[in-house]
């Protein structure tokens, strides 16, 4: 078994790495996009993400760092965090389907609409990974979070 400097390196080696190609993929998408479609449709698709990336924050509400610190996760704790996450996701996901009309009133522009009630799916798509995700970090195993990353980026 290799030590926990060994793997803390190692783990911190592949993230980074898998960080580094995130960004990547992110500005060569958005340069492509900005290339192809019309600005105002390219700063459609940005404020609707900016305003889904910072209420994603919420959705984990902590519990991920909260179970990589306690020593004994029992089935219970993990299935209770999953549990209010997804009860989160569908709360968020419901709520920012039913108020996208009045965030593109705001912007005065009605596609805004469905590009929010689209994307406010992805609060309940990833309600389903704060556990898996933090007991592969719990674990130092950032592989398989950084090929998910990079895959769900592309």
């Amino acid at each position: 078994m290799t030590s926990l400097r060994h793997r803390a390196i190692r783990a911190f080696s592949i993230d980074f790495g898998g960080t580094i190609a995130h960004g990547l993929i992110v500005f060569t998408i958005s340069v492509i996009l900005a290339r192809i479609i019309d600005p105002s449709q390219f700063g459609l698709i940005a404020i609707a993400m900016a305003i889904v990336s910072v209420s994603s924050m919420i959705v984990d509400g902590g519990f991920s760092k909260a179970l990589i610190q306690d020593k004994e996760c029992s089935d219970l704790t993990l299935n209770s965090v999953l549990y209010f996450n997804l009860l989160l996701g569908i709360v968020f996901t419901s709520s920012l389907y039913v108020v996208a009309p009045w965030i593109a009133g705001m912007y005065l522009s009605d596609g805004l609409i469905k590009v929010m009630r689209v994307l406010s799916f992805l609060f309940l798509l990833n309600s389903f990974s704060v556990v898996p995700t933090a007991l592969f970090q719990k674990a130092l195993n950032f592989k398989p979070l950084v090929y998910r990353k990079v895959l769900a980026t592309v």
